[in-house]
């Protein structure tokens, strides 16, 4: 039984883990889970109760609520309380992973057509932006957590150095649509750092992330892109 991995399912429908024997015996003991809780061992398509998965003839029974008078029994409740944290929602891992490689498809296009940029930002280094894009994208794509944390790290160091970039770029001279781009930008990294948290969210929150990610990458598609060519098709119309 040593070193086998277990997944648990709760009478809510949330299923934990994979855990280890040890952390089932905790959960047992702690009353967290039941003998008769839905176990699945890692590599089997069956569930079975926990008393028929594993052997917890050895394993101390929970105490009963009550069991214990005034103050103690209550420092005791809460010493039994549940020691695990609510798995994140991985859909939503998925759903960076996808928006991520669309955004590494649109940075890769102009890495192809840099004279469709903006001129005073057409020295980005599209092909490594767009490589960095996917490689985050693809290292989500399995739903794993320490990508999720990761990438979620990344995602706000990325974010935070537009502010020394824009002053860099103040001091250089860029004023107007390249300071807006990088401000979409701003608003792109914090969508993609917000749909990364652990913390469960509703669909209204997790809808509110996704708008503001294709707010700022139409943002930077329109300062970027189309405000210059329209501006430069308006021009040519004049002469």
């Amino acid at each position: 039984m040593a070193g086998k991995q277990y997944k648990v399912k709760l009478s809510d429908g949330i299923e934990l883990g994979p855990v280890d024997a040890d952390t089932l015996k905790s959960w047992y003991e702690g009353g967290t889970i039941k003998k008769d809780s839905q176990v699945l061992a890692v590599g089997t398509k069956q569930w079975k109760r926990l008393m028929d998965a594993v052997s917890i003839d050895r394993w101390q029974m929970p105490e009963p609520a009550g069991h214990k008078g005034g103050k103690k029994a209550a420092g005791a409740e809460k010493r039994k309380e549940p020691v695990f944290k609510e798995p994140p929602q991985r859909w939503r891992t998925y759903l960076a992973s996808g928006l991520f490689v669309l955004a590494a498809a649109g940075t890769g296009y102009l890495a192809f057509f840099p004279q469709l940029w903006l001129a005073s930002l057409r020295l980005v280094y599209w092909p490594e932006i767009a490589l960095v894009l996917l490689a985050l994208g693809l290292s989500l794509a399995r739903g794993w957590e320490p990508a999720r944390m990761l990438v979620r790290t990344l995602v706000l160091l990325a974010t935070f150095a537009l502010f020394p970039l824009a002053g860099i770029l103040w001091v250089e001279g860029v004023r107007g649509a390249g300071l807006l781009v990088l401000a979409c930008a701003w608003l792109l990294g914090s969508g993609f750092f917000a749909l990364l948290a652990r913390a469960r969210q509703t669909p209204l929150v997790t809808t509110a992330c996704v708008l503001l990610i294709l707010a700022g990458a139409g943002g930077i598609a329109y300062f970027g892109v189309l405000q210059q060519h329209g501006g430069a098709g308006a021009a040519a119309a004049a002469r």
